[in-house]
Formats: C-alpha cells, sequence, structure tokens
C-alpha cells in the first residue's frame, strides 16, 4: 500500500469541496478542485491501515503535501506527494514509492469519501501479476476544540462592571455602620463615638455588589471584601476597596463590599464584642449571597474573602471561628447582653457556602488555637513588619496609643507572621510578604494616596486567587517515552475535574480522541515531540499544561 493511494485523497476533495465532478470537466474546474483541497487534512483507512494526509500547497497546477500510513509502531515517517488532475481527469501522482497515473475504479460521496482505486501486482518489484483493488475511507481530519475564553481571573478581559450600590443583606441591633473618621485624630473619632455609642438601634446591614458586565457565566467564584477601621470607623466605598473591588471583577469574579456593625463602648473587652458582631454580619452577608447565587452567577463553594486591619481579623474569624470557640467577652452579664451564635444575627437565611482562601492585609486572629487542622484554607498575608497597631508577630494591638489602654481595651493578638508560622507548621499553603520597616496600611503614602505596596497587593492577590480558582496542578500523564513497536501512545491527565480539555501536538498527530485521552502517532524526523492540552475547570478558568515526550 504505497503512496498512490493518496491519489484518491485528490478526487476525494472533489467531494469535500463542492461535489463530484464528471470526467470531462473543464481545467479550470478541476484545479478549482486541487486548489480548495490546499490546507486541509484528512485521516481514514487504507484497507485495514491508519492513513492521514496533509494538502499543503497548490501551486503550478499541482498539489504537494505529505501523508503517513502506519504499518507498526506508533512512530511514522512522513513522505511527501504531489498530485496533478488533468482536463480529462487522469490523475498523476508522484511519491518516493510510485509515480504515474493512477487508475481511480470508482468514487462515493457522503459524510466522507470512500474510493476504490486499483494496484498493480508484481513479482519480485518486475513481473506483471495481475491486479489488485484497494479501498480508501477519508474523512475530514478535524481537532477536537472547544472554544475557551484565556485570560479569565488573570487580566482585564471585562473593562464594563454593573454595580448594585446598598443592598439590603440584613438589619441587626447596632451603633453605626459606617463612620467617615477623615483626618480626624483618634480621640476626635473616640469622642464623637462614645456619644453615639450611649444607645443602640435597628440598622440596615448593606453591601455593593460588583458584576463584570457581559459575562454570562453563572459559576463563578465570589470575592467579599471587609474594610478596616479598628471596628470603628470604615465603609465599604473607602478607595482601597473600590480599587480592589474595580480589579477584580474586571478579571470576572464577582465582589460584595460589604459594610457591617461598628462602634463600642470605652470599657473592657467591648472591643472584642464589636469584633464579634463584625463576623456576625459577615456571615449573614455571606449567607446572603449564597441564597442568591443564581442571581449573581456565583458558586457558593468558591468563596474567597479579603480584609485589611479589623476588615482582615473578621474575615479569618470567618473562616476560623467555630461556636465553641466565641470569646468569653461577646456572653453577655449584668450590663451586657448576649450576643448569641454566629448565625443569630443579620437575617435568618440557611444557606451553605464554603471559604477557600482569605487574604490578610495586617490583620490578626487573637487565639491561633482556632485555625484546627480541618479547617485547610489557602492564605496570603500582607503586613509591615513595623506596625505598631496590629502586631506583625504577637503582642498587644494600638502600641501607639500610649499608657496602658489598650492592654485594658484589647487581648494579645497574633499577626499574620504568627499565623503564617501556625499553618506551616501544619503545611498548608500560606505565603507571607512582608512590607519591611512598614507601618500600618503600608499600601498608603502619607497623601492617602497608593504607592507601590499597592501594586505589589494587586499582582501578588491576583496570582494567589487565580492559583485557587484553577484548581490543583495537573500533569500529562502516560507514555512520556514512547517505544517504536508500541500500536499508538496514549495520553491522559492527573486530574479529570475539567470541563474543556483541548488536546494538540507538536511533532505528531493525534490518530484517536476520547476526551480525558488521546492516541499519538510520532513523526520519526521531527525533533520536538510534545502533547499539549488547555483545560477549563467550572469557574471557566483556563490552564495550559504541556509534556515532553521521548522518542527513538
Amino acid at each position: 500500500m504505497k503512496i498512490f493511494r493518496l491519489l484518491i485523497l485528490v478526487i476525494l476533495v472533489a467531494g469535500f469541496t463542492s461535489c463530484h465532478h464528471e470526467a470531462n470537466s473543464d481545467p479550470a474546474a478541476s484545479h478549482n478542485i486541487l486548489d480548495d483541497f490546499k490546507g486541509k487534512q484528512f485521516s481514514g483507512l487504507l484497507g485495514d491501515k491508519f492513513i492521514w494526509v496533509d494538502a499543503v500547497d497548490f501551486r503550478d497546477d499541482t498539489l504537494t503535501g505529505n501523508y503517513i500510513i502506519q504499518h507498526k509502531g506508533a512512530i511514522v515517517t512522513r513522505m511527501p506527494f504531489s498530485i496533478y488532475l488533468k482536463a480529462d481527469s487522469r490523475v498523476f501522482l508522484s511519491s518516493p514509492d510510485h509515480k504515474g497515473e493512477v487508475d481511480v475504479k470508482s468514487l462515493s460521496v457522503g459524510e466522507g469519501v470512500e474510493l476504490v482505486i486499483v494496484k498493480k501486482r508484481k513479482i519480485l518489484w518486475i513481473i506483471p501479476a495481475g491486479k489488485k483493488e484497494v479501498t480508501l475511507k477519508l474523512n475530514p481530519y478535524r481537532m477536537v476544540k472547544t472554544p475557551v475564553l484565556e485570560g479569565r481571573y488573570e487580566k482585564d478581559l471585562f473593562p464594563e462592571m454593573r454595580i448594585q450600590k446598598d443592598v439590603v443583606y440584613g438589619e441587626a441591633d447596632g451603633y453605626w455602620t459606617s463612620f467617615y473618621g477623615g483626618e480626624m485624630s483618634y480621640w476626635e473619632i473616640l469622642s464623637k463615638g462614645t456619644r453615639e455609642a450611649m444607645r443602640t438601634r435597628d440598622l440596615p446591614l448593606l453591601m455593593d455588589v460588583y458584576l463584570p458586565e457581559g459575562d454570562t457565566l453563572k459559576s463563578r467564584p465570589l470575592l467579599v471584601l471587609i474594610h478596616g477601621g479598628g471596628f470603628y470607623v470604615g465603609d465599604k466605598g473607602e478607595p482601597t476597596y473600590i480599587a480592589l473591588a474595580h480589579n477584580f471583577v474586571r478579571k470576572g469574579y464577582v465582589v460584595a463590599s460589604i459594610n457591617y456593625r461598628m462602634g463600642f463602648r470605652i470599657s473592657s473587652k467591648e472591643v472584642e464584642r464589636a469584633g464579634y458582631r463584625a463576623v456576625q454580619d459577615a456571615r449573614a452577608a455571606l449567607r446572603f449571597l449564597s441564597s442568591h447565587s443564581d442571581e449573581y452567577g456565583i458558586d457558593p463553594e468558591c468563596v474567597y474573602l479579603a480584609g485589611s486591619s479589623a476588615g482582615a481579623i473578621t474575615a479569618l474569624n470567618v473562616a476560623f471561628m467555630d461556636e465553641d470557640e466565641r470569646p468569653e467577652a461577646v456572653s453577655g452579664g449584668i450590663f451586657k447582653d448576649d450576643l448569641g451564635p454566629l448565625d443569630s444575627a443579620g437575617n435568618s437565611l440557611i444557606a451553605d457556602y464554603k471559604v477557600k482562601a482569605v487574604i490578610n492585609m495586617w490583620g490578626a486572629v487573637d487565639n491561633t488555637g482556632i485555625i484546627d487542622d480541618d479547617e485547610q484554607i489557602a492564605l496570603m498575608h500582607f503586613h509591615g513588619d513595623s506596625d505598631r497597631i496590629v502586631p506583625y508577630g504577637c503582642g498587644v494591638p494600638f502600641e501607639n496609643v500610649g499608657g496602658r489602654w489598650n492592654k485594658w481595651l484589647m487581648p494579645e493578638m497574633c499577626g499574620s507572621a504568627g499565623i503564617h508560622d501556625v499553618v506551616t507548621g501544619k503545611s498548608w499553603n500560606s505565603e507571607l510578604i512582608t512590607f519591611e520597616n512598614m507601618g500600618h496600611m503600608p499600601h498608603l503614602n502619607p497623601d492617602k494616596s497608593f504607592n507601590e505596596n499597592f501594586d505589589t497587593i494587586m499582582d501578588r492577590s491576583g496570582s494567589f486567587f487565580y492559583q485557587n480558582t484553577a484548581g490543583e496542578e495537573v500533569r500529562i500523564i502516560g507514555d512520556l517515552r514512547c517505544r517504536a513497536r508500541q500500536d499508538r501512545c496514549n495520553y491522559s491527565l492527573s486530574e479529570n475535574n475539567f470541563n474543556v480539555k483541548n488536546w494538540s501536538v507538536t511533532g505528531g498527530i493525534i490518530a484517536s480522541y476520547y476526551g480525558d485521552s488521546v492516541d499519538v502517532l510520532w513523526f520519526r524526523d521531527e525533533n520536538i515531540h510534545e502533547v499539549h492540552c488547555q483545560l477549563m475547570n467550572q469557574y471557566g478558568a483556563v490552564v495550559n499544561i504541556e509534556a515532553e515526550v521521548k522518542v527513538p
């Protein structure tokens, strides 16, 4: 079965590009058939052998290209051919093992092409011994490829966004949920807050929801931003959180920036109670968003949290605090109400969600003992090592206040470095980015403008969330050292939790496609042999992987 079967392909072109041409077509029409064949590939069977044809070019009334026929083994040799179709429909073929006219007995055109060619038999290559009919069945060779949106969660693919302002996610008893401190000093803020904290009132709990405009995906990660401010000042609309929201929504995330109850009376353990109320409200926001997952196009099983200072403390406690780990200060007493279980405030919704990762910006926890072994999540920490408001390691917050007020108001806490040490000891995924010689809010200049540290936060957190969205590392496995005697070399994935798998190869062809795996024939005359796979998971995150194959 030599190359002359290739010439059949030319006739086959008539079936793929237009319809079957009769024997006396004019030369121009015949030439157009060959021209249409240019740049196309076909695969099928020649008798019982796999055949693949690549029609490379058409010029001077001649079609040229390469073909392979698999006789034995997964290592194959490409052979060149040229075909010339005369005006009287006679076909002439030139290849390393056949030169001259080819006799085509029949041609059938339907979904594919089937034709019968006649091969002259010879004994010892020179003595005529009759004729043999060979059937060739060919179909267009197509790579299975599903369109994907590359760069989702990595690049700014959605420059436009829809913002739903002041969405009410609940209601709770408290002092206030928004406080712009501006240029006020600590004592001015406390003085104003003290007057406001004389009594509680029913407060609406509000969030802003940012949605990527034009994105039709209905299963996206949710990022919840929690502002800082010592549980006393702050608002979801501050520049830091707007900038973070815009950055991530442009990449395809759904972002919610929340307000929560703030304020406390100047007495021992009141700050702890304020922090606990923030945790209750953040959990209420997550229940609300989870119960509206279809409306917002989010997956409640893929929730990310990001907060700074008090917001980071809240995020960490949402991730790790259990009912039996609530601070004693929230249990109430003669002059204090019991604040109740974690999910007892804000709203009465019942909805499940899963926090997968937290960005902790200069935050802390009261007790690293709340970080249980079965609560593993991914963590990234940003912190200045000269922070005197929230300790970088472990210590008492607000060292900058002076006196012993801070030790009376708040317990010792462990900041980013302390948390990082604990979770890396558990072999968790945790990254600590330290801003050397920087204090609290290291991303701001004295005039409150963003500095280069904020660029670092944007870049590193973007990569961190993308890696968690893309999922576990996946590898191509299989015959990475392909033996010549193998019938096919097969390749699959170490993990198969992907909606799309687009396979391709360098230095060979995919002979069979099974979805989760492929069979490959490798070209003997190539120096590079690689298997590639483009993967897309349920969130639309695209990953491109490859593996080098050793071919003898």
